[in-house]
């Protein structure tokens, strides 16, 4: 709920273009438009998630 909350207000500033003092990375923002995550957007969060998760597709055998 909190972060229903939190998504609501910082979407709102944005819409009225309040500046917000607060990072808000490519991943996050993606996420409060509504598209679609995806494995390599994790990489401009913390790159080394993003090392383990292609690691972990490619020991399983999943290509992606």
């Amino acid at each position: 709920m909190a972060a229903k909350i939190l998504g609501i207000v910082i979407g709102k500033a944005l819409f009225e273009r309040i500046p917000l003092k607060c990072f808000l990375n490519y991943t996050i923002l993606r996420q409060i438009c509504g598209q679609a995550i995806q494995i390599n957007d994790v990489y401009t969060y913390d790159i080394d998630v993003n090392i383990w998760i292609i690691f972990s597709f490619i020991e399983d055998g999943h290509i992606w």
